[in-house]
């Protein structure tokens, strides 16, 4: 009995290492202007199966899927990436006062929210250019 145990973990194992981790859906993305650039929060659901790879193997399974919204090969750094969200860190290039972000398009057509004075709520498969001014 222990031994058909082994063999079926074994499979299972196998099972979820083979499987490429593809059952991401975005839920949405919030943009949060910053000094530093533009942080790019994205929020996610995995299958069971993927969440399952996750736990077991950690986010690095997922990355390239979580990378694969950006349809962009703009210069970016991954702050984090989780069982739920990732985190991005996107230039932004300062002018005096006022800092310009380029904007990013996306893969995917998903709820962007621009957190500025007032939050800025749409539907849509791009991060526009935008201008702010922290100070």
């Amino acid at each position: 009995m222990k031994t058909v145990y082994k063999v079926i973990c074994s499979l299972m194992l196998i099972l979820i290492i083979a499987t490429p981790a593809t059952a991401l859906e975005i839920k949405n993305v919030t943009v949060i202007p910053s000094n530093n650039g533009v942080i790019v929060k994205v929020n996610y659901t995995l299958d069971p199966l993927t969440a399952l790879k996750v736990f077991f193997f950690g986010a690095k399974t997922i990355e390239n899927d979580v990378l694969s919204i950006f349809n962009a090969s703009k210069n970016y750094t991954i702050i984090r990436i989780g069982y739920s969200s990732a985190e991005f860190l996107f230039p932004a290039e300062r002018c005096g006062n006022t800092t310009y972000f380029s904007g990013v398009d996306l893969n995917v057509t998903t709820n962007v929210t621009i957190c500025a004075k007032t939050p800025i709520l749409m539907y849509t498969n791009e991060i526009p250019p935008i201008y702010y001014n922290l100070s």
